[in-house]
């Protein structure tokens, strides 16, 4: 989900969100996955929410820069996947 903010311009409506998501990973998230990374992210100060849309702050955007580096979008992906699963939310 944190990719799928962060791939697409900012910010996005659930529906495009979940768009963004299922285009990356070829699956649908379910509600549980989106609120579970939608509640993570939070604790990380890295979701920006207003009026029903959806992005990533300032802070997380570069901070999921910072971690995916350059290369294929499945290579960002995987490398933002092992950074977080290393790097859990305080």
């Amino acid at each position: 989900m944190t990719y799928a903010l962060f791939w697409r311009e900012s910010p996005l409506s659930l529906e495009e969100v979940i768009a963004s998501a299922d285009a990356l990973n070829h699956d649908i998230p379910g509600p549980e996955e989106i609120a579970w990374a939608f509640l993570r992210l939070r604790k990380r100060g890295w979701l920006s929410e207003h009026e029903g849309s959806h992005g990533l702050t300032a802070e997380g955007r570069r901070a999921v820069e910072s971690i995916v580096g350059k290369g294929g979008v499945y290579e960002k992906m995987e490398r933002l996947e092992q950074w977080t699963m290393a790097h859990p939310p305080p």
